[in-house]
Parts: structure tokens; sequence; C-alpha cells
């Protein structure tokens, strides 16, 4: 994990695959297929434009989500590894993007997320210039709710991805003087979700868009697993093949 720092890459649109290099040489593409290769290869990452859609509840706190920067998402069709290099809004994942229906039919498909629209999968450059300043994130989406965001920010404070992977190289070294760091980590940010829902009345499956997903459910991507004891909670790197 010594070069996690090195691997941060943008996670969206995906590269082509061999095959797909293959039939765009053979079959000339112009336009939009609806084949549906790119939705269930990864869900868009959503832009500024892309706020009017919240407006109009096509896409909203229970369908997006926050991937924040440094946070760790398996591609399921490069089968790669990768780690956000800034924050960004997504819609919400299950095989691919949740909005598409199968048989190349998205839900929206007449009002899809902008960089649908924009992808060129026929282009073997995706177009992912200029995305750093484009993308939407939590601040256009709270940061006119004073109360949520200043916990938002409080949270990335305490809990940066930055901060985590730093501790858990240092574990992978052999020392273990940071667990208790690292433990009360996880338990801030279960504590802070339980807090908004409880208290804000914020729906469960919003906590994901407000916090990125829950950390302990991150550390399988670091070889790390909870361990619940009845004496209480331990942090070890799992086993090899588990």
């Amino acid at each position: 994990m010594s070069d996690i720092r090195d691997k941060l890459r943008i996670i969206s649109p995906v590269k082509p695959s061999a095959e797909e290099k293959t039939r765009r040489s053979t079959v000339k593409i112009t336009q939009c297929q609806r084949c549906g290769s790119c939705c269930t290869a990864a869900s868009p990452t959503l832009l500024k434009e892309d706020m009017a859609l919240y407006l109009s509840n096509l896409l909203n706190d229970t369908n997006t989500y926050t991937l924040r920067i440094g946070e760790p998402l398996y591609n399921r069709k490069e089968q790669e590894l990768y780690f956000a290099p800034f924050e960004m809004i997504k819609v919400e994942e299950d095989a691919g993007c949740s909005l598409y229906e199968g048989s190349g039919e998205c839900s929206i498909y007449e009002q899809r997320p902008l960089q649908c629209r924009e992808y060129r999968c026929w282009n073997t450059e995706p177009p992912l210039e200029g995305i750093e300043d484009k993308r939407l994130t939590r601040q256009d989406i709270f940061g006119q709710v004073a109360p949520i965001y200043e916990i938002i920010i409080k949270h990335e404070d305490l809990c940066s991805y930055e901060k985590f992977i730093g501790l858990l190289e240092t574990l992978e070294q052999g020392s273990q003087e940071q667990v208790e760091e690292i433990l009360e980590m996880l338990k801030f940010d279960s504590t802070v979700r339980d807090f908004v829902r409880e208290n804000f009345g914020v729906n469960a499956k919003s906590l994901d868009l407000l916090f990125g997903r829950p950390m302990a459910d991150t550390l399988d991507f670091f070889g790390f697993e909870l361990i619940r004891e009845d004496d209480g909670i331990t942090l070890r790197a799992k086993v090899q093949g588990q």
C-alpha cells in the first residue's frame, strides 16, 4: 500500500476494452447505440450542470452518493482498484449505474447526466479535460444548509482519507501505535451518521451523499477488517486468500 498516492486516478468514464477497440475499428460509430456498455461499467460523475436534475427530483439524495477524495472504488469492467483524486458526486451503482434498466434502456435517458451525454464511446480519448473544475460537489448541494454543511466539513477534517490511509500504512509496516486513532476515526464516522439521521430526520440512504460510504466498509480495499469480540472491536490485517 506504499504507493497508494501514486495510484490516484479518475474513475469514469472507463477506458475502452480491447473488444470495444476491435469493434470500433471494423464498424464506424458516430452516435450512441444505447448498447449499455458504459452504463454497466460505472455510473457517471455529476457535473455542475446536473444540479437541474436534483431540482427536478430525477436525481436526489437517495440515488446519488459522494466519493470523497482518496476514497477507493473497484471498477468491475477494468477489474482495477481506483482512488478518487478529488471529491465527486456519482449516481448510485448496482452492477453498474442504478439508472440503467437493461437492454440499453436508461430510466432518464432524455435527461441523463451531462457526462453521459458528452461521452463518446467511439472516441478513444475520454472527455476528462476540466472535469475537476466542472464537477458537482457537496458544497454546491448543501452549502446553503449551514448546520448540515458545517457537519460535513467537520467530518472531512477528522476523517479524511489522506489521514486514514497514512495510519493504515503505518500499521502495514508493523506499528500498532495508531490502532486506537484509527478506531476513534471509524467511531466518529459512524456516530456522526447516527447523529444527523436522528437529529435532522435524514433518510439513512441519504448519508452516503452527505459523508461518503461508511469508512469501515472500505477497510477491505486496504486489506484490513474489524473483528467484533466480547471485550470490544479489534482491527487486524486480513489473512491472505480470505
